[in-house]
């Protein structure tokens, strides 16, 4: 727990740097309300179908950030995390991802955590 004063974003309790919120694209489904305080304005309007096709389900994890405007300033692949390393899904994934919008947090720094991404498959 601090002690400083100030407004600013609640750390978690185990120290992470990453604040947990989680989201969906809208071709498949997921949980997740936001990250970290902030709520989820819009999301990516649709996957490039004709890029890729697929055989079974899967998820792509994606870690992102967001500036105090709302927008997505970095998205990466978590492979680590995610159940595909398909290059193409993955493009799609963080392309997704960087569509996203979020709630504003004006004079706040940049909120960083993660987005799922539940591909619907043919």
């Amino acid at each position: 727990k601090g002690s400083g004063k100030g407004n600013g974003i609640q750390g978690t309790p185990d120290g992470k740097s990453e604040l947990g919120g989680t989201g969906n694209g809208t071709q498949g489904k997921g949980n997740g309300q936001g990250l970290g305080q902030r709520r989820i304005i819009s999301k990516c309007s649709n996957y490039d179908n004709n890029r890729a096709s697929w055989s079974e389900k899967t998820k792509i994890i994606i870690n992102v950030c967001v500036d105090s405007r709302g927008n997505v300033s970095r998205a990466t692949f978590n492979r680590r995390k995610s159940k595909t390393n398909d290059s193409r899904l993955v493009d799609m994934a963080v392309s997704c991802a960087k569509q996203y919008k979020y709630e504003r947090a004006p004079g706040q720094p940049d909120a960083c955590g993660e987005v799922t991404i539940y591909l619907k498959l043919n």
